[in-house]
């Protein structure tokens, strides 16, 4: 398989088209947004460690009958997918009461939520990625009242296989967002990415941030947090 070019770029990643029909290479960067907002830094390893992650969650789901879109490894920096007509819309679920969702519930930060808590979002920057339910989503996200309720059923198993495959590895998986795509038969696959890039992560005992947060807020350690997270799923040194 080789690389053509490349069909999407955002900062952390790059979408490539390659000489097989129905497949792309997702190559993740080193890159992140500057925690100000303003440009973009890179930070050394961040590349490696969201591939090294995402491939073992989606081989974990795999082996627990969830259809994805990850095929194969291509590099150390890359994996092979299959193409997905991808749903305008995000899947948030979160375990515990964490940043905007605190705010919003009234709830300490890192309260453990009852049951978890399943949001809908519209991917439209223009609208501000709005939270919808059945109804918004049926009309603007051309999306049926059936497939939604696949998809809340199908978030919240992946959510608990993820919050277990992590809780056993000494990391708390606080939420997570899932985005997913109709492949070529029309069956619903997860596709996007598993990373500490769109999922909160903490520490089990000490709750010290292991995803992008600890970048976003300017803190010390991001390097060290993308490796922490890479060791503990692959089963290398540093598990807990």
């Amino acid at each position: 398989m080789k690389k053509n070019i490349v069909a999407l770029e955002e900062i952390g990643l790059k979408v490539w088209t390659t000489d097989e029909p129905g497949f792309y290479i997702r190559e993740y960067t080193d890159q992140a947004a500057a925690p100000d907002g303003q440009g973009v830094v890179d930070i050394p390893g961040k590349a490696v460690a969201n591939a090294a992650i995402c491939i073992e969650c989606f081989a974990m789901l795999e082996r627990n009958d969830t259809p994805t879109h990850i095929e194969d490894r291509f590099s150390e920096t890359e994996l092979i997918v299959h193409k997905l007509t991808t749903l305008p819309l995000e899947v948030h679920c979160s375990n515990v009461a964490a940043g905007s969702l605190a705010q919003r519930l009234d709830a300490p930060d890192g309260q453990v939520l009852p049951i978890p808590v399943v949001e809908f979002l519209l991917k439209n920057e223009a609208l501000n990625n709005p939270r919808y339910n059945y109804e918004h989503l049926s009309v603007a996200g051309n999306i049926s009242e059936g497939e939604v309720k696949v998809l809340q059923a199908r978030s919240i198993e992946i959510n608990a296989l993820l919050k277990d495959f992590f809780m056993r590895r000494g990391i708390v998986l606080v939420d997570c967002a899932l985005e997913f795509g109709r492949d070529q038969n029309n069956e619903i696959n997860l596709g996007g990415d598993i990373t500490p890039d769109t999922c909160k992560l903490w520490d089990r005992e000490t709750h010290e941030k292991l995803d992008r947060d600890i970048f976003r807020r300017d803190l010390r350690g991001d390097e060290l947090a993308y490796r922490t997270v890479m060791r503990r799923i692959t089963g290398e040194s540093d598990q807990k």
